[in-house]
């Protein structure tokens, strides 16, 4: 059992509760109602805090990993967490960079890779002494009389009497044995060798082939010929990499970095490995991102951008078809293995379309999330305890299903899988259910409930079992409109809420991103933070009139202090040691850093003179640690601040702390945050745009949303939805259905249901949560 005693941290009120190992965890419950604290701040992050204990760590690092708000835990296995907080993608971050793959594949291009030469446009391949001596072997028959040569490009009499000097006195020049002592070589000639050996393969050859070969390997920049006397007997080439074994033009070293788009070695230098410019598509690596050089290094007939563009089942073909004999073919199962594991789990997720050099930035949500999963299905481990925020956000219901099955395979290999989840498909295939609540912030904090999808059916007083046993739904009034927008190819009925549907994956963020190319549409994305908009009251722009609060009363006048003197961004207002951060970071090699409260200002972030001032009892400080709700009720007579704080709580945020970090909330706090502020400054588009807005909702959460979407739609936006939630799915005005990009269906949910097709026919369970208005 996983036990956990007395958990404080954040809003959680004393937790404590016991779980079984080695099945589905489902914790549910509204928004902000402590489910991330207690799994991943308290369980997932225990775990780490004993890990890291065993480690001999310093001082500083020992006092950074202890948990002052737990008082007992036990039974906790080594963890593996997984966040619902999905990164801002870079163009430079693609499906192999994000999944290790690629890392893979350039080492099997520099261990296993043929590059072409310029010169001669024959394939080389770089061999180790033991793997020339090994193919020589092997190669040719037992009584196969051979010479051992070592040739010359660039000879002139003068080398060749430096030659004789250095002991060596037989030559092969355009096939004929000459000896220096006793005549004297052709004026002209088109090949020429050194003759280092004559040998006959036999048993007990190898000690003498050995010595030939390194010798020839010395004197030609590491190539060496193996000619047979028998002319029906081809002639073996090999060469270390350093220049052609058919011509001897020098190579380029492979290197891992030669194949990689984020290194100058590798990188295309007309689109810096990008694949783009813009105007388009690269014109010189035609999409490829790498360097022409590098694209001439051949993995049997396939070159890097080859295998990194083909779709991932197309790639493990590929790479299947390939035949390494030796020492090459050990590394190249060893490698291929490692890259089997790994594209399996994405081709079990359901992405075996993508390739490699696939930009995550352009990566729908639902195939993100899958990306990101994958790496943990990947690995065949036991023992563990896994721990994933909201892994079905994003997914069609017929991926959940995938889903489910993988996480039972984590269970079956001998592990516990908690998730943090809001939906019904989870919540009842889960064998124990917690449910946090009742509420969100302060108002939440405790457990409301313990065990299984059955009993937690027939509880009504838990918000969680209110909407499944029927007693509460998802409801919204629907609306109709003949007005139609004309935006590009497509056309928008006005005023209304449009629902986009389909598998991930088959174009609706890429439908999302086409309209808000267009000026009256726009995409609305969660809140992110950026500069002094990182905590929630400087979002929302109220952070400055609660500055100039403090900065008028008495005392902040008597100091000399402005507005400014009231930031953590300004040297005026902010600690000095920490630079108004609260805490310090401690790096500890080959593990993530941790971080440590400052003992300057005690986590406070502010000057303590500045703590000093106080405004109606409360420093800036303290006053930063005040709930919206709280806030309300202290600055109720500040109308421009309370307007602002208002918005706030009628979203369902009255929860929150106005210092509270952006980077902390959860995606649906951080969409509706967003919201909040398009509400209170408008917006000059009129289509918003919304991706997976369901995400971090919970059923109560998804109702307050549907009503800020009415406010929208009454201040006469139309709202365009990209999520298979079945609250927009079926609650919508309009529906279309999306396949490969295009609508396939585009009508009613009702008219869509009728049809009974079969990704419609995936949401008819989901039809008891919803009422109609």
């Amino acid at each position: 059992m996983i036990r956990i005693t007395g958990a404080k941290i954040h809003n959680l009120k004393s937790v404590s509760l016991e779980l079984p190992k080695g099945v589905l965890i489902c914790i549910t419950g509204p928004s902000g109602s402590g489910k991330s604290s207690l799994a991943f701040d308290t369980i997932c992050q225990e775990a780490r805090r004993r890990y890291l204990a065993v480690l001999n760590l310093g001082q500083t690092e020992r006092r950074a990993t202890e948990n002052p708000y737990l008082e007992a835990a036990g039974g906790l296995p080594p963890s593996v967490g997984l966040e619902q907080k999905v990164p801002q993608a870079s163009p430079r971050s693609t499906v192999g960079t994000l999944t290790g793959i690629l890392d893979y594949l350039r080492v099997l291009f520099t261990e296993l890779g043929s590059i072409e030469c310029k010169s001669c446009k024959n394939p080389v391949i770089s061999q180790t002494l033991t793997e020339i001596l090994d193919e020589i072997q092997n190669t040719l028959p037992l009584k196969t009389k051979f010479y051992v040569l070592a040739p010359l490009w660039q000879i002139n009499p003068e080398g060749l009497r430096f030659l004789q000097a250095e002991g060596f006195q037989r030559l092969l020049i355009d096939g004929k044995v000459i000896d220096l002592t006793e005549e004297n070589p052709p004026q002209k000639f088109s090949s020429c060798a050194i003759l280092v050996d004559r040998l006959i393969m036999k048993e007990g050859v190898e000690s003498r082939l050995e010595e030939a070969v390194r010798l020839a390997l010395s004197l030609t920049r590491g190539v060496v010929w193996i000619k047979p006397l028998d002319k029906n007997q081809s002639e073996l080439r090999f060469t270390r990499g350093e220049c052609c074994p058919h011509c001897g033009t020098p190579l380029p070293e492979i290197r891992a970095e030669f194949f990689s788009f984020n290194h100058s070695l590798g990188a295309c230098p007309h689109c810096q490995g990008t694949g783009e410019t813009a105007e388009g598509l690269c014109p010189e690596c035609k999409g490829k991102r790498l360097k022409a050089e590098a694209l001439k290094v051949f993995l049997g007939s396939f070159n890097f951008a080859d295998l990194a563009q083909s779709p991932l089942k197309e790639l493990m073909e590929k790479l299947s078809s390939l035949k390494f004999e030796g020492l090459k073919a050990r590394i190249f199962e060893g490698l291929f293995s490692e890259i089997k594991t790994r594209t399996s789990a994405l081709i079990d997720l359901g992405l075996d379309d993508l390739n490699l050099f696939r930009p995550c930035n352009k990566l729908s949500l639902g195939e993100l999330q899958r990306l990101r999963l994958a790496a943990f299905f990947g690995e065949k481990l036991s023992g563990c305890l896994y721990i994933f925020d909201e892994p079905g956000v994003g997914l069609s219901p017929m991926e959940k299903e995938r889903l489910l099955f993988l996480l039972q395979g984590l269970i079956a290999q001998g592990n516990t899988v908690i998730i943090v989840e809001h939906d019904p498909f989870f919540i009842t295939a889960s064998q124990v259910v917690v449910e946090m609540g009742p509420g969100a912030g302060r108002h939440g904090g405790k457990i409301l409930f313990v065990g299984s999808p059955e009993e937690l059916i027939s509880r009504e007083d838990t918000p969680t079992g209110a909407f499944l046993s029927g007693k509460r739904r998802l409801f919204r009034r629907l609306r109709q409109t003949k007005e139609t927008l004309k935006v590009g190819r497509f056309t928008i009925p006005k005023q209304v809420l449009l629902c986009l549907v389909g598998p991930s994956g088959t174009g609706k963020t890429s439908l999302l991103k086409e309209l808000a190319e267009y000026e009256q549409a726009k995409l609305i994305t969660p809140a992110t933070p950026k500069g002094r908009e990182s905590i929630v009251i400087s979002y929302i722009e109220g952070l400055k009139i609660l500055r100039e609060l403090l900065a008028s009363t008495k005392e902040a006048r008597a100091r000399g202090f402005k507005p400014a003197h009231f930031s953590f961004f300004t040297k005026e207002g902010r600690c000095p040691v920490c630079k108004g951060l609260g805490r310090y970071e401690i790096k500890i090699p080959h593990l993530s850093s941790l971080w440590a409260v400052c003992e300057e200002c005690l986590g406070t972030k502010f000057r303590r003179d500045v703590l000093e001032v106080k405004f109606r009892g409360l420093n800036i400080h303290e006053l930063l640690n005040l709930t919206v709700e709280e806030a309300l009720s202290l600055l109720a007579r500040v109308p421009k601040l309370c307007e602002k704080l208002t918005l706030l709580a009628e979203v369902g945020l009255g929860y929150l702390t106005l210092g509270q970090e952006i980077n902390s909330l959860s995606g649906g706090e951080r969409q509706r945050l967003r919201l909040s502020r398009l509400l209170l400054k408008g917006e000059k588009a009129q289509i918003l745009l919304f991706d997976v807005p369901s995400i971090g909702l919970h059923f109560e959460d998804i109702n307050k949303l549907l009503a800020l979407f009415e406010r929208l739609l009454d201040q006469g936006y139309t709202l365009v939805v990209a999520d298979n939630h079945p609250a927009f799915a079926l609650l919508a005005d309009e529906i279309w259905e999306i396949k490969q990009g295009e609508i396939a269906f585009s009508g009613t949910p009702e008219t869509w249901l009728k049809q009974k097709g079969p990704f419609a026919r995936l949401f008819e369970k989901y039809l008891p949560l919803i009422e109609r208005i």
